[in-house]
């Protein structure tokens, strides 16, 4: 690891949204690690130079929650690591959005509503997944240099932040504070034109013409790291499980101890 000043935007040739997420303080005043845990985007680009800075950052093992198509599509380029790619996380589906477009329904609005549910389903639906993965780090030695992505590293990769901070301890508006650093980290236009041009293909191909309601503007809902998000993620898991504490223990399953070994792997006075 660098012995430089920490810093929580990793720029990485290849890589997007790469960040530390060291630095967060509970509300005991414990601090997270520096140089530990890193959330991003899909590694699939990675460089021969982002290679050499994720050495020097001492990147060990992997965690990633990719379904299989998109692992396929978009394979990891990293050597050295361990890999972890059992999670098969399906978030929001694009093919909800595409089916939308089909039925020439699609709406900005109703994008919207579509990610919305994501992130309230989320916490039913990921929450064995989000209490393996939290279990994974549990067992992770206190050596280990962990990273964790989905594609855009913004909705899956987001919530496994805000799982792995509120396990932490983390104040919930410092976890939203994170979950909002995608806005500026993020290539969202490159994003949007690349979503556009998959819906567009799709439509085409099983229409043969595109609704006039397949517009750019109508999926950028899809393409972002909304408050709103991660907010109804927040409130849902209050209404359903009445705290985080509830949801750590009887939604991710996490024991007194799983929770005791990943706060002193990962927390510092």
């Amino acid at each position: 690891m660098s012995d430089s000043a920490p810093q929580r935007v990793q720029i990485i040739d290849g890589a997007f949204n790469f960040r530390d997420l060291g630095g967060y303080r509970n509300r005991q005043g414990q601090q997270v690690c520096w140089g530990r845990v890193f959330r991003s985007g899909h590694l699939s680009g990675i460089t021969p130079e982002g290679q050499l800075a994720i050495n020097q950052l001492g990147l060990s093992h992997i965690h990633d929650f990719r379904i299989g198509h998109e692992q396929k599509a978009y394979p990891t380029l990293l050597e050295n690591v361990v890999r972890y790619e059992h999670y098969q996380m399906d978030f929001a589906n694009l093919e909800q959005v595409i089916d939308l477009a089909r039925k020439e329904q699609l709406s900005a609005q109703g994008a919207y509503k579509l990610m919305q549910q994501g992130y309230i389903d989320a916490v039913q639906n990921l929450a064995c997944t989000l209490g393996d993965f939290l279990k994974q780090l549990s067992r992770a030695s206190k050596e280990a240099v962990i990273g964790f992505h989905c594609m855009a590293g913004k909705d899956r990769t987001g919530i496994a932040a805000a799982s792995f901070l509120m396990a932490l301890d983390i104040p919930e508006e410092t976890i939203i504070e994170d979950y909002l650093l995608t806005q500026q980290h993020l290539d969202h236009d490159h994003i949007l034109d690349f979503v556009y041009e998959l819906v567009r293909s799709n439509v085409l191909e099983t229409l043969g013409h595109v609704p006039s309601c397949v517009e750019r503007s109508a999926l950028r809902p899809y393409c972002v790291a909304d408050e709103g998000y991660i907010e109804s993620f927040f409130s849902t898991m209050k209404l359903e499980f009445g705290s985080r504490e509830k949801y750590l223990s009887e939604g991710l399953g996490l024991r007194p101890d799983d929770l005791c070994q990943l706060r002193q792997n990962f927390l510092i006075a």
